[in-house]
């Protein structure tokens, strides 16, 4: 327990202080009252800006996008993922208005980040931004997002373990905390079954798990029907029966890769289906393509000339734009 720390808030005495001051540290996870939760959390916001204000200082733009994305971004994934997504809104928030500051250095591209005024609906152009390179993307997700994924995907990693595991082979794995059993469920697990009824039923963590999986659900669903492949598309008392046996699988790297696919079909359809209601039947071909021409730099509906891009082009330029086609060109 070399890693714990327990106390109460600055300024205030243990003795003294209200239930929502006091709390403890567990390997950097502040676990306590909301007072308490917050300050750490608005602490550990501050110190991930000044560690990026200095690992960015003086690097080149290319080098720059890189490690936003494969270094700043992770900072953050340790909180979300150990604490409840209804607590780490603000946290996050500020971790993306942090991000967006230095995509913007890098690149010259303004991305909106999510604030407690914002109506958290971007734009075309913002979500097709935040999907990964692979899906035409920045490859830069708004952590506001990922919350719910990296929770759920913690939660489907830790929970079965908890208690007593028979893992395929038929063998049962020593449980890691036999005390939570009852909350668990001890005979929840086994080689065809993960059942989080007894989690989702009996604890408030199961409560938040259970939100967790139905939002990334809701997320990761085209159409009417869901994606059996899909990781979420078994309701909650049900989840990781198709992962039983991948202890080593990234959860949430796979629940997020779902959710994208998903965002980058519905903005495909969106644009297909905008810009076929856009052509004009029983014209030449020399007059649609000038009328087409003409949308691109139409002030009315400047969304076609993103959605044409989408089509058109494979992915977003990580380099500044050091020059725009004139009007007179597409």
């Amino acid at each position: 327990m070399n890693n714990v720390t327990a106390g109460c808030l600055p300024n205030k005495n243990s003795r003294t202080a209200a239930m929502e001051d006091l709390g403890m540290v567990i390997n950097g996870i502040p676990i306590g009252g909301k007072n308490f939760v917050n300050y750490h959390l608005e602490k550990r916001a501050e110190k991930i800006g000044a560690k990026v204000k200095n690992l960015l200082n003086d690097r080149s733009h290319q080098t720059l996008m890189a490690m936003i994305t494969i270094c700043i971004q992770p900072m953050a994934h340790h909180w979300i993922q150990c604490i409840e997504p209804s607590v780490t809104q603000e946290f996050s928030w500020k971790i993306d208005k942090l991000i967006a500051k230095y995509i913007a250095s890098a690149t010259g591209i303004l991305l909106d980040s999510p604030t407690e005024d914002s109506d958290g609906t971007p734009d075309f152009f913002n979500k097709r931004a935040r999907l990964k390179v692979s899906n035409k993307g920045l490859g830069c997700p708004l952590i506001t997002n990922t919350r719910y994924a990296a929770f759920a995907g913690v939660m489907l990693m830790c929970i079965s373990r908890f208690a007593d595991y028979m893992n395929s082979d038929g063998v049962t794995a020593k449980d890691f905390m036999p005390s939570l059993s009852h909350i668990v469920g001890k005979n929840s697990f086994g080689p065809n079954k993960s059942d989080f009824n007894t989690f989702i039923t009996l604890s408030s963590l199961g409560t938040q798990f259970l939100s967790s999986w139905n939002h990334c659900k809701e997320k990761a669903q085209y159409g009417a029907n869901p994606d059996p492949t899909h990781t979420t598309s078994d309701e909650a008392y049900a989840a990781g029966t198709k992962l039983l046996g991948e202890m080593g699988c990234k959860f949430q790297k796979r629940l997020c890769e779902e959710i994208d696919d998903t965002t980058y079909m519905k903005l495909k359809k969106e644009v297909e289906d905008t810009i076929k209601t856009m052509r004009i039947g029983g014209f030449s071909k020399e007059k649609q393509r000038i009328h087409e021409h003409n949308m691109l730099f139409d002030t009315d509906f400047p969304e076609y000339r993103q959605y044409v891009a989408f089509l058109l082009v494979d992915r977003f330029s990580r380099a500044p734009i050091n020059s725009l086609p004139k009007d007179d060109r597409c």
